[in-house]
């Protein structure tokens, strides 16, 4: 993951994806998809549990510092490790099947290869201000997050909010937004949704100020062209 210092060349928010159904969503010439994850009702406490077991079981050897700010953030969890219990066996095979989706909704280059490579469980203490700075995911294929935690209610929109910036190259679209670099897509999470998008788009996510912890799992998928 790269962290991405933030800047006045980012313009106001104009697209709110919560206002958009299921399906792909064309932010600006860069697609994101957002899906909801089937049976996730059965598996969402389980997941839950996992996700404070990894943070209690991190705590003796130090949280990773990626682009969190504050918040607890896993290590890597690969494939495999999830494949040693059932809601781990639910997640990568809802991960995989909505990827492929995806692929689908956005009509990107055909890939080949396409695998599960990491994951880690994200946990902000509610009411506590923790973030993530502006980054991406470098080299891989695609990028997303399954929330199992969210907000009490989506009334606002700045608590925990994820923010997607997309990059504007064509000077007459910029001069639209006040030349602005890139412009913002934002989405305050719903449990049970899965987010997915390209691994090099500019995300974060703001200060967490919720009555309740706000809890997701992020994966990066492979793929070669």
């Amino acid at each position: 993951i790269r962290s991405i210092s933030r800047s006045t060349c980012f313009g106001n928010f104009m697209i709110d994806i919560n206002e958009h159904s299921h399906g792909v969503i064309d932010c600006y010439g860069t697609p994101i998809v957002k899906l909801q994850a089937k049976d996730f009702d059965q598996h969402q406490a389980d997941l839950i549990e996992r996700c404070y077991w990894l943070k209690d079981k991190d705590r003796t050897s130090g949280y990773t510092q990626r682009s969190n700010r504050g918040s607890f953030h896993s290590s890597a969890i690969r494939e495999e490790d999830w494949r040693d219990f059932e809601c781990g066996n639910w997640f990568v095979d809802t991960v995989m099947s909505n990827v492929n989706r995806a692929i689908k909704l956005m009509a990107a280059p055909t890939h080949k290869d396409i695998k599960f490579d990491e994951s880690w469980t994200i946990i902000m203490r509610q009411r506590s201000g923790q973030w993530n700075v502006p980054h991406d995911h470098g080299d891989n294929f695609l990028s997303g997050a399954l929330y199992l935690k969210a907000n009490e209610s989506n009334e606002n929109l700045q608590n925990g909010m994820a923010e997607f910036m997309a990059l504007i190259s064509n000077p007459a679209i910029s001069s639209l937004y006040n030349n602005a670099s890139y412009q913002l897509a934002k989405y305050s999470p719903v449990e049970g949704e899965l987010m997915i998008f390209p691994s090099s788009m500019t995300h974060m996510v703001s200060p967490h100020l919720s009555r309740q912890d706000r809890i997701m799992i992020s994966f990066n998928i492979l793929g070669n062209l």
